[in-house]
């Protein structure tokens, strides 16, 4: 018998029966941004929670599914919250609304809803993610109408410093409600939300290649002007950066090509093992452009089975040697074109390995404080990297990622804030100007910064 499992079997229960964890060390998903912490609690009820914030001291920061890359779930010294414990869901299937706590999953709601035929209304490509970090970010998604996040929420509850709960609505505690969404931790921590839902519908999809510089105006005159769209994106070809694939699900009442109600949460495939090559091999990237038109076009799904991709469908097998980061810049729509050619030249000339250039229509947000989407109409080009696991990667990262945000600036964008902290604190003031009205209300309703994590720190104080 092995004594020493044993022991360290039991210890490990004990942490978990005190739901602490102590481990000084974290990392982000791509490990590239390590820091250290006192503790990790994991409480199972508000009250518990309650009481960690009361009898604490120092930073606290909040975690949930942890995939922001930038530091935004530690503050050095100090204690993390692992929300993933308070995961209650509350359904109303006759006002469609769902009341969900900040630890549980996309996932976790999509079972919750999809018996009674309901579907969320935004949420990201990806369903393993917290409300609660997804709230905190305030995501995108494909839809059209709706294409930020708060515009689904009803209303908030959030614990403050003090141990108060209180509800943040657009008529209740307003500047609470614009703050907390999209504003990755500084004011309190978010409990609980209440989002709008929308019906479960099949879904046929269409894909049409064209030249990048048809895509403006067939986006304007056929995308935006169609009702029976419910969901859209685009891939910028990255061999040639002048192509794009316009990916479109419309509804259906044709026959299911796939009748499952959600995909694997296990992705491990052929086609998961070819995305896993193009990090390496970049003929591949030619092959598959094309070949994902083919495979997929016409294919009738449940919306909730488009909607329920997890993230190990892109994650890297291994960390070991490279790692997969995302950038995300938005871009006034009549600019895409002058952005797309800023980064081919940056690409061409720093060898940046983009796998992947997913093209998103965001609309204005006039609600948080902190909103990327500035313009009237952006879209969003999301860039899926791959760079080498190594300091002299990072270092030159940070030369060519200064350079992109250069670029989205000079053509009156932003950049998205959850990756990797590169940018300078003179670009990050210039792409949120309104980054004082958050510190404002955190120095009020937080006026010892208790609620505190690295990108804070290096950005908002």
């Amino acid at each position: 018998m092995n004594y020493k499992i044993i022991y360290l079997s039991l210890g490990i229960l004990s942490a978990l029966a005190q739901n602490t964890l102590c481990d000084t060390k974290i990392n982000d998903v791509s490990h590239l941004t390590t820091g250290h912490v006192k503790k990790i609690y994991a409480p199972y009820s508000i009250q518990e929670l309650k009481t960690i914030v009361g009898n604490t001291k120092g930073p606290i920061a909040i975690a949930g599914g942890r995939f922001s890359q930038g530091g935004h779930i530690w503050a050095e010294n100090g204690i993390i919250i692992d929300t993933k414990n308070l995961n209650a869901i509350s359904l109303d299937t006759h006002a469609k609304t769902v009341t969900v706590q900040a630890g549980a999953t996309w996932r976790e709601v999509q079972a919750k809803i999809d018996p009674y035929n309901l579907s969320i209304k935004i949420m990201q490509s990806y369903n393993d993610f917290t409300i609660g970090g997804s709230l905190s970010v305030n995501v995108h998604g494909r839809m059209l109408m709706e294409s930020t996040l708060i515009q689904t929420v009803l209303s908030l509850k959030l614990m403050l410093a003090d141990g108060s709960i209180v509800t943040a609505s657009r008529t209740e505690n307003s500047d609470l409600f614009a703050a907390a969404i999209g504003g990755y931790g500084a004011i309190g921590i978010i409990l609980e939300a209440t989002l709008s839902l929308t019906e479960n519908e099949k879904l046929e999809l269409h894909q049409v290649i064209m030249p990048l510089s048809d895509y403006l105006t067939y986006f304007k005159n056929i995308i935006s002007l169609d009702p029976s769209i419910k969901l859209h994106n685009a891939n910028i070809s990255v061999t040639d950066y002048s192509t794009i694939s316009s990916i479109s699900w419309h509804e259906s009442n044709k026959q299911l090509t796939i009748t499952d109600r959600f995909k694997a949460h296990n992705f491990l495939n052929a086609e998961h093992l070819a995305f896993q090559m193009v990090r390496y091999v970049r003929s591949v990237q030619k092959m598959r452009f094309p070949l994902q038109v083919m495979k997929n076009t016409g294919t009738v799904v449940w919306r909730n089975y488009e909607m329920s991709t997890p993230v190990s469908a892109v994650e890297p097998t291994s960390r070991l040697i490279t790692t997969a980061i995302l950038q995300e810049y938005f871009i006034p729509c009549d600019s895409l074109e002058d952005f797309v050619k800023h980064l081919h030249k940056i690409a061409q000339q720093h060898s940046i390995n983009i796998m992947n250039i997913s093209v998103r229509y965001v609309a204005k947000d006039h609600e948080s404080i902190m909103a990327y989407g500035q313009a009237e109409e952006s879209f969003a080009l999301v860039l899926y990297i791959n760079m080498r696991n190594s300091s002299s990667s990072i270092r030159k990262a940070t030369i060519w990622t200064r350079q992109l945000i250069d670029a989205a600036l000079s053509c009156k964008g932003t950049y998205y804030l959850p990756y990797q902290p590169y940018a300078t604190k003179q670009q990050f003031q210039k792409a949120y100007p309104r980054a004082p009205e958050l510190l404002a209300i955190k120095d009020r309703v937080d006026p010892q910064h208790r609620f505190m994590n690295s990108f804070i720190q290096n950005y908002i104080l």
